[in-house]
């Protein structure tokens, strides 16, 4: 028990210094996407996903607050722990049922358990953890070798599952904080290069599911011809989107044809029904929620929070554009969740703890220092 009291420094004062604009934004766009859940589920299923996502939520800022209250710099040493742990589920997860192609959820009752999404957030840490460790000299060529090699470990074995959208999430947390952390630009530039050279390559072989390769094939065909190619589900949302018109469709319902509308395709159930205005009423939450992460970032008073300020912005920013993205048209159909609005107790879980951290540290830097001795 006194280890456990050690990795807490907290009193009630200290809820002085959570960033207020922050938190209650992202509790808006939680709402909100609630609401939309349950516009989206109520003909069908009436009640039950609301109530799930609120179980969930219930849980998820009980452990913002937990994670609030700990003195991060006594937890960072256990962070390897928790990376290790999480590469143990990633592993296991392989050889549980399939399901829609990947083997990648355990399932507990009713409830099921993504581990790759708890994965996104072991990545953050352990590479926000590594940067302190280097002292943020990242250009150096062990110290590279060190970041990446941590960060690819758990993405190779999300690979298996096969899930793709969560390893592109994990790769742009780590570009953002490589990033952010002074990485010459060239580097980067050779990363997306071979990145790119992967994806074509690995087109022309079994490494991608078939399903993977339709949708990226698809994608491609857009812009020309894309009769031979599966795009329902695309075309669904995009006449959903564009039924909305300004405020939202006086008769909407198009959004029922597209399925699992309340997980990956959400933002076409929000265009309908909330039209134009309700879409950039998201998109601003969304900005705001992204400004405040810069200004975490740019005033963090150590290599580790600003890492991890700069990891959030990148998890969110590539989640919110592929998101909306595969949805319009703009990008190839992925598994991305968009964050704090789409159903999904693992997605919003994880997401909260990564803001959970984001808070922590940013409360280091606000509170007076006679408070965190």
């Amino acid at each position: 028990m006194s280890f456990i009291r050690r990795l807490f420094h907290f009193r009630l004062r200290d809820l002085l210094y959570l960033d207020f604009i922050l938190f209650f934004t992202v509790m808006g766009i939680v709402a909100f996407g609630i609401r939309n859940i349950f516009i989206s589920t109520q003909a069908n299923y009436g009640t039950r996903y609301v109530r799930l996502q609120l179980i969930f939520l219930a849980v998820s800022l009980v452990v913002l607050f937990i994670i609030y209250a700990l003195d991060y710099k006594r937890v960072i040493p256990l962070i390897p722990y928790f990376y290790w742990f999480i590469n143990l589920l990633l592993i296991s997860v392989l050889f549980t049922e399939s399901r829609g192609g990947a083997s990648g959820w355990f399932q507990l009752g009713p409830i099921s358990i993504q581990p790759a999404e708890l994965a996104k957030l072991s990545i953050l840490l352990i590479t926000a953890k590594n940067m302190e460790d280097i002292k943020g000299k990242i250009n150096e060529p062990k110290n590279f070798l060190l970041v990446v090699g941590y960060a690819l470990l758990p993405m190779f074995l999300m690979m298996l599952q096969p899930e793709m959208g969560l390893t592109m999430v994990s790769f742009f947390i780590v570009l953002s904080i490589v990033f952010i952390m002074g990485l010459k630009l060239r580097v980067i530039f050779g990363g997306f290069a071979l990145l790119l050279a992967a994806i074509v390559g690995a087109l022309s072989t079994s490494i991608i599911p078939d399903h993977w390769r339709s949708r990226i094939y698809a994608f491609i065909a857009l812009s020309g011809d894309a009769s031979g190619y599966d795009t329902f589900q695309l075309d669904t949302a995009r006449i959903s989107i564009g039924s909305g018109q300004m405020m939202g469709a006086e008769d909407p319902g198009y959004y029922n044809w597209i399925p699992v509308n309340f997980t990956d395709f959400i933002f076409a159930v929000i265009g309908e029904n909330f039209g134009f205005a309700g879409a950039m009423a998201l998109l601003a939450a969304f900005a705001l929620v992204l400004w405040r992460l810069i200004v975490i970032a740019r005033k963090s008073p150590d290599i580790f929070s600003r890492s991890i300020a700069a990891g959030m912005f990148g998890l969110l920013l590539f989640s919110i554009l592929q998101n909306i993205g595969m949805t319009i048209g703009i990008m190839p159909i992925s598994g991305i969740t968009l964050p704090y609005v789409s159903y999904g107790g693992s997605s919003l879980l994880t997401n909260m703890m990564a803001l959970g951290v984001v808070l922590n540290v940013n409360r280091r830097r606000r509170a007076p220092r006679p408070l965190l001795r």
